[in-house]
């Protein structure tokens, strides 16, 4: 019998690292114009988090629409058993520190061929995975811009200067208020499942101080891609939202968009024509156009997108 945990994540043990979505097993990737690499958070999985009535949605739907990209899904460390104790705590315990690193190194894998190295990322973060997102694109930031006489690692610089937008669903980021955050913190106890033990809780509340040390990091290097905050509009009976807007949203340069779904079905699509995925899908077709196709008109229809809800449009 599945645990409360369980059916709010849908969690499992799939497996860690990048697992490649599409195309499939055996086909090359040399043709891919993009990598789209979704990270789920805390309790999340590789295939649970992102599906819906036996659907995941990146390998079917997303591939459909963008069927000249490589799509990735992660799972590590912070998976299946969920430990927010650890991802807030001292590096060396699996913090989150260590896991941007984790996925780092797995994108140094995935991305290791000559042709793959210079790829254009878009990265799809759920929840505090998003957190993990923010502190593995700065440390490859700061990989690029060592001084000349130390070694660089050219792929691991690449991640940073080929990611061309990170769409961010629930995530919180700011911490500075620290009687929100400990609100958001109690909250996130009981949809990570965890007791509202005093460990459990001064660890959260202490997680501002790691919320606020991404944000600044994270300012220094949003201006080279295009950020986007998807607002959970649905709450839980009794706990309310589990990320309210004034954390989820980062403030500088973003768009922001809401979803009308609780904090865990803000990224479960199983058909194109739901509202909110046609949100998600109009903003890497904006990404691409903007960012990585330079605004080229195409023909062939692969940038011709229909705003959500709305009549097809071009993208500012």
């Amino acid at each position: 019998m599945f645990s409360r945990s369980r059916s709010l994540h849908n969690g499992s043990p799939d497996g860690l690292g990048l697992d490649v979505l599409f195309p499939r097993t055996g086909t090359s990737d040399e043709d891919a114009m993009v990598d789209i690499v979704f990270v789920h958070g805390l309790g999340g999985s590789r295939y649970g988090t992102w599906t819906k009535d036996g659907v995941l949605w990146g390998r079917t739907v997303l591939a459909l629409d963008f069927p000249t990209a490589r799509i990735l899904g992660g799972s590590w460390a912070w998976g299946y058993d969920t430990d927010v104790v650890r991802f807030f705590g001292p590096v060396g315990r699996s913090n989150v520190q260590d896991l941007a690193k984790d996925l780092n190194r797995d994108l140094v894998q995935e991305r290791f061929e000559e042709y793959q190295i210079s790829r254009p990322i878009i990265f799809v973060s759920h929840s505090l995975g998003g957190l993990v997102v923010k502190d593995a694109l700065f440390m490859s930031y700061r990989e690029g811009v060592k001084e000349a006489r130390e070694s660089v690692d050219k792929r691991l610089a690449a991640i940073k200067s080929s990611t061309k937008g990170v769409l961010f669903a629930g995530t919180p980021h700011r911490g500075a208020d620290k009687a929100k955050w400990a609100a958001t913190a109690t909250t996130l106890a009981w949809y990570l499942q965890k007791d509202h033990s005093k460990e459990v809780l001064n660890t959260l509340k202490r997680g501002s101080e790691v919320l606020e040390r991404l944000q600044d990091s994270f300012r220094d290097i949003l201006e080279h891609f295009g950020v986007y905050t998807f607002v959970e509009d649905v709450g839980y009976p009794k706990v309310g939202r589990i990320v309210e807007k004034d954390s989820a949203i980062i403030g500088w340069h973003e768009k922001e968009y809401h979803m009308h779904a609780n904090h865990c079905d803000m990224v479960k699509f199983a058909s194109d024509k739901e509202n909110d995925y046609k949100k998600v899908k109009f903003t890497i077709r904006e990404i691409i156009k903007d960012r990585i196709e330079g605004g080229r008109t195409e023909a062939n229809g692969i940038l011709t997108v229909a705003a959500p809800g709305g009549d097809a449009v071009t993208p500012d």
